[in-house]
């Protein structure tokens, strides 16, 4: 009877054994970060998720085919870190990402041999795991739990992204070599144009096995040719560099404080930039024959010009392009070099809708209308050379030019003096705006009228020129100077008339402004003590500071990093206007407008393109246009704490995926009568210069 039972119990075991042999089982429903024997990740149905959320495991389709890659979780976009299969693309969606029972982490698919990640050894207790730092680990371990070896790793695999903790460089014992390769297109991720590397000393970008640019030497935590990146300001001191050479290896690697998210990425453009922060090295930026820090040094071929370039055109095509190039290895960067270098070349442009192989012309082309229908995007050659046949149109141009020139510099010269003296006495009116401010407000309440040439205001205050304090002390001279304070230093002086003063003049490098100025002025002038000297008056000069005035600044005299970024903002606004800010006055009804408020006007009634430049015409992209009004506009915010860092603006303009919040209400956006726009015309004369003049008596 008990033989019978265990004959059971053996045939009931085998049975079941049979079972799990024969089905491969998916992961489970629950979130995962980790593959077992004889598990498998689907296509579209199952992700791995790492233990804290950071990164995220799955499939991905493009134009190109399908593929397995990693990425932020948190990355709304999917910008993918690492891709396992990045030069043999799958066919369609049916596709399974599998660990057998034998150690083989492979991508098994309908439409051929399976993809094996890693080598052939066999390792039965193993399991495949996405860990926090975005690296996907295959592990063999002990019977009794223990880790026994790695046997593979993502990290030892790059694509074109840097992560944090990953290595760039060399295993001297195993000859493995790590280094980034940049996608061919956005649609294909293979192996491209650039890599990057490094050579024990410093990272080195190489542009089809040949250098393209290079960092400068690791030294004292920062590269010799982009030093910003250990900045404060630009990125926050968020990296540590790591460089490491012994007999076993060589190599680079960074790293970032928990929670910061940080990848760099090698563009196929030739490109390098940390997503969400200030690019290293631009786009492009060492194929402009410029002197950029870094870049290789390039000659032209001999029938180029250093101004010659390629711009991205609409234009009207007939008839076929000149030849093509049907290699699916070649990018964008690659047609752009060939036809640079084939004299003949006049456009390029990619083969495929992909981004891959290459056409050119040879041709000229007529600019397209939007209407046009055979018009196409093409990078058409922007030449400098002056053709044999036209030499001397350009002769009698330059002839008739430099007559012109002769004339102006003529007529520049008579008018110059005049000029002067007006923009001289326009400055000075502004100057005596500031100050008459200070005599007639509400601390100085008995102030009846300042009025020009030293007559006295509110409390016997009198108002000097800067010329005649500069005069009294001898050019602020090292020997008239009597001491040195916080705020500035002091100096003896006499004026004209003989009567003896006191002068002290307001440092730059104080943290003393406009307003603690009129404050200091408001309190000693009201102050009566025997130990006090009497306030005899005042001067302001401007602190020749060029740039817009941000409204934190004139309302309370604080300066901050967001200063900087209102007055970009304004430049931005005339640059894409074509108009000064300082003449634009847009009359909207019995009000006067200034050029912020007016885009932010047509911002909001969704025709910001009327504030183009007309000159522009149809020259330019109308989404980059619209963009670049867009960031004006943060910029130009009321608030401080509304307007993004100067860092995030870079970031806005040089990655288009950022998105873009909305802008509020402008600043200095009050709306003044036009009546009123001349109303600080005749206003007294007087000075400017943080300076005050006290008698050097006691009371």
């Amino acid at each position: 009877m008990e033989s019978s039972m265990c004959l059971s119990s053996a045939i009931l075991s085998l049975c079941l054994s049979c079972m799990w042999l024969g089905v491969v089982p998916s992961i489970s429903s629950a979130q995962t970060d980790t593959i077992k024997p004889g598990e498998e990740l689907q296509f579209s149905e199952k992700l791995l998720v790492s233990a804290k959320g950071t990164f995220t495991l799955g499939f991905f389709s493009l134009e190109s085919g399908s593929y397995l890659g990693i990425w932020y979780t948190t990355d709304d976009y999917h910008k993918k870190v690492w891709v396992a299969n990045r030069d043999k693309a799958i066919s369609g969606t049916d596709a399974n990402l599998t660990l057998d029972a034998d150690g083989k982490l492979m991508i098994t698919h309908s439409g051929g041999d399976p993809i094996v990640l890693n080598s052939n050894q066999a390792a039965r207790n193993s399991t495949a795991t996405l860990l926090d730092s975005g690296n996907f680990v295959l592990e063999e371990f002990n019977s009794d739990g223990s880790l026994k070896e790695k046997l593979w790793a993502s990290f030892d695999n790059p694509t074109d992204t840097l992560l944090p903790g990953m290595k760039l460089g060399i295993n001297l014992k195993t000859g493995r070599n790590w280094s980034l390769a940049s996608w061919i297109s956005e649609q294909v991720p293979a192996p491209g144009t650039f890599t990057l590397e490094w050579n024990g000393t410093q990272l080195v970008m190489k542009r089809r096995g040949g250098t393209y640019w290079s960092s400068g030497t690791l030294k004292d935590r920062s590269f010799e040719f982009i030093p910003w990146l250990m900045s404060s300001d630009t990125f926050n001191n968020i990296y540590s560099f790591n460089s490491v050479s012994n007999a076993n290896e060589i190599y680079f690697s960074y790293s970032v404080p928990e929670g910061v998210v940080s990848d760099w990425v090698l563009t196929s453009e030739g490109g390098l930039f940390d997503t969400s922060r200030p690019v290293f090295v631009l786009d492009d930026q060492c194929a402009r024959y410029e002197e950029y820090p870094g870049c290789a040094v390039q000659n032209p071929p001999t029938c180029r010009s250093r101004k010659d370039g390629f711009m991205k055109q609409s234009v009207l095509i007939s008839g076929s392009p000149s030849s093509i190039k049907e290699k699916s290895s070649l990018g964008l960067r690659d047609c752009k070099a060939l036809c640079w270098n084939d004299c003949s070349c006049t456009a390029y442009n990619s083969l495929y809708t992909n981004g891959t192989g290459c056409r050119f012309w040879s041709t000229k082309f007529a600019q397209a209308l939007k209407d046009d229908a055979n018009q196409e995007e093409l990078y058409v050659l922007s030449s400098s050379r002056v053709t044999g046949s036209s030499w001397w149109i350009w002769v009698i141009i330059a002839g008739v030019v430099l007559v012109v020139l002769l004339v102006l510099v003529v007529l520049l010269l008579t008018g110059s003096l005049y000029y002067s003296r007006r923009k001289f006495r326009g400055e000075r009116e502004m100057e005596e705006a500031a100050l008459l401010e200070l005599t007639t407000s509400n601390s100085f309440s008995d102030s009846k009228d300042v009025e020009h040439d030293g007559k006295r205001g509110a409390h016997d205050l009198k108002l000097f020129s800067f010329d005649s304090i500069v005069a009294a002390t001898n050019n602020f001279s090292s020997e008239n100077k009597l001491g040195e304070g916080g705020f500035g230093q002091v100096y003896k002086g006499k004026l004209p008339e003989g009567q003896e003063i006191a002068v002290k003049r307001l440092s730059r490098g104080s943290s003393q402004g406009l307003v603690e100025f009129k404050n200091e002025i408001r309190l000693i002038v009201k102050l009566q003590h025997m130990n006090l000297v009497r306030l005899l008056g005042c001067c302001i000069k401007g602190e020749e500071k060029i740039g817009y005035m941000p409204p934190e600044y004139a309302m309370e005299g604080i300066f901050s990093v967001k200063s900087d970024v209102y007055s970009f903002g304004v430049l931005l606004l005339e640059i894409v206007s074509g108009r000064k800010n300082k003449s634009f006055h847009h009359n909207h009804g019995a009000f006067a407008i200034n050029l912020a408020v007016y885009a932010w006007d047509l911002w909001k009634e969704g025709t910001s393109l009327e504030l183009v430049d007309p000159m522009l015409e149809d020259s330019y992209s109308t989404t980059q246009m619209l963009r670049f009004i867009h960031i004006a506009l943060l910029c130009v915010q009321e608030s401080a704490a509304d307007r993004p860092t100067m860092s995030a603006v870079i970031s806005m303009l040089t990655n288009e995926t950022v998105p873009l919040p909305n802008p509020n209400l402008p600043a200095f956006s009050t709306h003044h009568k036009v009546s009123e726009l001349d109303s600080h015309k005749g206003r007294p004369e007087s000075c400017s210069g943080y300076v005050t003049i006290s008698e050097t008596e006691g009371r």
